[in-house]
């Protein structure tokens, strides 16, 4: 056997799932390869920690520390519709004020004021000043 077949199926020894003959060719392989042997010994290694790893214990009453911590943080504040209603009532305070101020300040008395409108042209005087001159080249 390879070094390179023996890789493809030293996972497959450490877990028991070769057949008979592949799990022989295995163990001569490794009785006879001093570098696939140190492989071999690594991946147990490897794979016992990893193991040790996976069975820590949690500390006790770990759930119910997270669980209170959680509430503790998650719990409905009801200030929060207090502080609307407040924002709610200084906003129409404020527009109503606007509005009061806005009538104060402009005088709603139209009868008494005349508005004359300004014309800025008037064009018939320019048109009689335009034709005279037109008609002073001409003569």
């Amino acid at each position: 056997m390879s070094c390179r077949s023996f890789e493809d199926k030293l996972i497959l020894y450490i877990e028991s799932e070769l057949s008979d003959d592949d799990a022989k060719k295995v163990e001569n392989h490794l009785a006879q390869c001093n570098d696939c042997t140190q492989k071999y010994n690594y991946l147990l290694d490897t794979l016992s920690t990893i193991d040790t790893e996976k069975e820590a214990t949690p500390k006790p009453f770990l759930y119910t520390r997270i669980q209170a911590r959680q509430s503790a943080t998650h719990k409905p504040r009801i200030g929060w519709a207090v502080q609307s209603a407040w924002i709610t009532a200084v906003l129409v305070i404020g527009i109503i004020i606007g509005i009061t101020v806005g009538r104060t300040t402009i005088p709603t008395n139209t009868e008494n004021s005349n508005y004359t409108v300004a014309y800025l042209f008037d064009d018939t005087k320019i048109e009689r000043l335009e034709y005279q001159l037109l008609n002073d080249d001409e003569q």
